[in-house]
């Protein structure tokens, strides 16, 4: 059966909220039918599925994203060799954004990953630059399931190790501070 004849059901605890759509069609930006008409604002969409908790300026970005295509940032950390379940919101939401016409620029911290990341002990697991190396290029992949790096606002990523490996400790320290 070809992909595009095969559908899904989208099951939520809300009754009104199930949806069926095409298995490999994009996922609606929006409400599903039957419940209220969607904003053509996305902070709207966001707002309405709560996943905005504080915003320094919420009138201020409501302004911004109805002027035009924005651009936005989320970044994950290569500290484990796969993104979690953790990163799940942020990925739907750079989708969202990008689907309503804002540009994501994806920040992969190759430099983070080299730090480790911190544990209840107060010990970090510091891994090699090869592996930090190796779990970056299966971020960049794995964030290619869920955002464009085609079109007019193709998604970029950007890697903090690029810009950060060659600062010396007096350079920091003077220059940044």
């Amino acid at each position: 059966m070809p992909v595009s004849s095969r559908r899904a059901l989208s099951v939520s605890a809300d009754p009104i909220r199930h949806t069926e759509r095409r298995i490999g069609a994009p996922a609606p930006l929006g409400r599903p039918e039957g419940t209220s008409v969607p904003s053509p604002n996305v902070l709207d969409d966001l707002e309405w599925r709560g996943l905005i908790a504080h915003s320094t300026d919420r009138a201020a970005l409501r302004a911004a994203l109805g002027e035009g295509s924005i651009r936005f940032y989320v970044g994950f950390d290569p500290t484990a060799p796969s993104l979690h379940m953790g990163n799940l919101v942020q990925l739907v939401t750079a989708r969202r954004l990008q689907l309503a016409g804002h540009t994501p620029y994806v920040l992969v911290g190759g430099a983070t990953g080299m730090i480790g990341d911190p544990r209840d002990s107060g010990e970090r697991t510091l891994n090699s630059a090869e592996t930090v190396a190796e779990w970056t290029e299966r971020v960049k992949r794995q964030v290619s399931a869920f955002v464009s790096f085609e079109g007019d606002n193709a998604a970029t990523v950007v890697n903090n190790h690029d810009w950060t490996a060659r600062l010396s400790v007096i350079d920091f320290l003077r220059d940044i501070g």
